[in-house]
């Protein structure tokens, strides 16, 4: 449980969860802004989205920015435990095979790198971090 979007960002970029409830009215960074932000860094957690905004298009806006529900408030509690557990029942996303950032191109299945036709031959170490810095790209990455 977390009070504000900057920590929620921080959060769900550092540990892995089955489900996020995210609030749209969180201080500091908007539930909307984060859950586009974790979207864009390959975070594939299912997010259930709450909020008092009740029109269409607040419901469309938080779908598109990368939540899988929305559940307008107020709720009934145990509405909110049942779409949570379907969306636990959905299957895992899987991470792109292949990352492009740029000219620089990974798959860190097979291991290979290529970059602007070059093939480096790169470490174990190296193709981590490479491979780290790409899913956050165009955000910095730190160590944890």
């Amino acid at each position: 449980l977390v009070a504000d979007g900057r920590r929620a960002l921080s959060y769900g970029r550092c540990y892995d969860y089955a489900a996020a409830v995210l609030d749209w009215l969180l201080p500091t960074v908007s539930g909307i802004d984060v859950v586009r932000l974790l979207r864009r860094r390959g975070v594939s957690a299912p997010v259930l989205m709450i909020s008092g905004k009740d029109t269409p298009e607040d419901r469309v806006a938080g779908l598109d920015a990368g939540a899988d529900d929305f559940l307008v408030v107020p709720f009934d509690i145990q509405e909110l435990l049942a779409r949570l557990r379907a969306l636990q029942r959905r299957p895992a996303q899987l991470l792109p095979a292949r990352l492009v950032v740029g000219d620089l191109e990974c798959d860190p299945a097979s291991r290979q790198v290529s970059f602007g036709g070059c093939r480096p031959s790169l470490t174990s170490t190296e193709l981590g971090i490479l491979e780290t810095l790409m899913r956050f790209s165009p955000a910095v990455a730190d160590r944890r």
